[in-house]
């Protein structure tokens, strides 16, 4: 099995602000996301390019395992989880009410199996983007070029996603500011907020080692550990305000993608 370099997914479609841009790049797309109502809009505008081959559009929750998954449906639709303390989250920031929908569980290995290994796969699926990363574990081909919403609970949580990283053979990484990636310029694409940006080379940063994002990490966690958004200032009603100013002060509501190349991909 080799790399397609023609070929992107796109995990966590949302309203295909990212596969507007592959396609424009004139990459062919696989995108999936748990939200029955997304893909039915985006597979409504998007007919053209589905009927032409190079966009396939998939309505599941990646899983660890394949059959019925629990999504939790956000009224600000990019919240969209599986994970149930992401949905508290949501509603404790004031999102709404979740909504419990029943959908389809499919393992990213079997979607490697069925439509080839993409050269890059950006993954954004609110706090369960690590099954993507389990789900390369013995694979003979991964990406050449990986992107994934970092961890923002737990400083174990982040290590043991660089552990994956690093044990799948990934040895570069840049840390790019997601509530920028809007602002990034293209010469032939304009950026929407909500979108991950570009990615591998284009992507703003330089290339750093694992121990460098790593330090880089510590920075950003000092923020998280005040006043993010699972902080215990955040998790208690009396201190909630206070949080919420810090995090504006101390910008711990700001959120960053992780970047990984394998340098050994050819």
């Amino acid at each position: 099995m080799t790399i397609e370099t023609d070929l992107v997914y796109d995990i966590g479609l949302h309203e295909a602000e990212d596969t507007d841009y592959y396609l424009a790049k004139g990459y062919r797309v696989v995108a999936v996301d748990a939200n029955p109502e997304l893909c039915q809009a985006q597979t409504e505008r998007l007919a053209g390019p589905i009927a032409d081959g190079r966009l396939t559009i998939i309505n599941a929750a990646i899983a660890a395992q394949p059959g019925p998954v629990t999504f939790y449906a956000s009224p600000i639709t990019g919240w969209g989880t599986t994970d149930r303390e992401f949905a508290e989250r949501n509603e404790r920031c004031g999102a709404g009410r979740n909504t419990e929908v029943t959908v389809e569980g499919v393992e990213f290995g079997s979607l490697l199996d069925k439509y080839g290994t993409p050269y890059f796969a950006k993954i954004d699926i609110e706090g369960t983007d690590i099954a993507c990363l389990e789900g390369l574990r013995g694979r003979p081909e991964v990406p050449r070029y990986l992107s994934m919403e970092s961890e923002r609970r737990t400083w174990e949580g982040l290590l043991r996603e660089f552990d994956l990283f690093t044990e799948l053979g990934y040895d570069r990484f840049k840390i790019v500011p997601q509530h920028k990636a809007h602002l990034q310029r293209s010469a032939d694409f304009t950026f929407r907020k909500g979108t991950s940006g570009m990615f591998g080379e284009d992507a703003p940063g330089e290339w750093m080692t694992r121990d460098q994002a790593v330090r880089a990490y510590r920075r950003i966690f000092v923020k998280y550990r005040v006043a993010g958004e699972f902080s215990p200032l955040r998790l208690n009603r009396a201190t909630k305000p206070l949080a919420r100013a810090l995090s504006l002060l101390i910008g711990a509501w700001r959120w960053y993608d992780t970047h990984a190349y394998h340098s050994s991909v050819g």
